[in-house]
């Protein structure tokens, strides 16, 4: 259990992913809960953004899950924060009271505010909703994406990639070794996908699919015969 640090370091670090409309992180930038702190620019204008922290640019560009895969070879302490820097739903009170949540071991992942759309929703419900629910008996996970993603780092550290959601492969290697250690909050607040992903709904959820399969076959949750069959038919 890490404890929860009020005088002194803590250790958690804050990753502000962003295409570009950076909303809410400043205000979070002056915590001094955080003793590491990025930003990582994946959208695709060619502007540069002058910060007091580091700042990286993904290429290629547009793809968060490789974006959140990156950040996290980049943060040595045990806590870290995800957050949508152009969310317009965050808030420090729900960052902060997460974080003592996982200091003082009530969870080791928790996830708020749905990132979405109609159409990544379709094709979520479609075709990832059913293997989370009728393979892997996992019901809670409702929407193709979060703004606000906090846990220890170490289930973040993955083998496999998505295109996208790439919380969802963190938070199922943690629940497949405890059910009960993570905690989704649906929040009123709903962040929208912005119409510059519409038309790669379907190819970045069954990224998603493939790589959960992988993950619960790498993991063995299923039996590889069964994983590839789930496979051939998103293909």
């Amino acid at each position: 259990m890490l404890r929860s640090l009020k005088n002194e370091t803590r250790h958690v670090a804050l990753i502000g992913l962003t295409l570009g409309h950076i909303k809410k992180l400043k205000s979070l930038l002056k915590e001094d809960i955080f003793t590491e702190k990025y930003l990582i620019f994946y959208g695709v204008s060619i502007s540069r953004v002058i910060w007091k922290i580091p700042i990286f640019y993904i290429d290629p560009p547009l793809i968060r899950g490789y974006a959140m895969k990156r950040s996290v070879s980049l943060v040595h302490e045990p806590v870290l924060v995800f957050v949508n820097a152009d969310s317009k739903c965050i808030e420090k009170s729900l960052v902060k009271n997460a974080i003592e949540d996982i200091e003082l071991g009530k969870y080791k992942m928790f996830l708020s505010i749905p990132f979405t759309s109609s159409n990544f929703e379709k094709s979520y419900n479609r075709v990832v909703a059913p293997i989370l629910k009728d393979v892997l008996g996992i019901n809670n996970v409702n929407f193709p994406s979060y703004s606000l993603v906090i846990g220890l780092r170490k289930y973040f550290d993955l083998d496999e990639y998505t295109l996208w959601s790439y919380e969802h492969l963190a938070l199922l290697n943690t629940l497949f070794i405890d059910k009960s250690s993570v905690r989704i909050e649906h929040s009123e607040c709903v962040d929208t996908i912005p119409e510059l992903f519409n038309g790669v709904e379907d190819i970045f959820i069954k990224s998603l699919a493939k790589s959960i399969v992988n993950l619960a076959i790498r993991q063995r949750i299923i039996e590889e015969k069964l994983g590839k069959k789930l496979i051939e038919g998103l293909l």
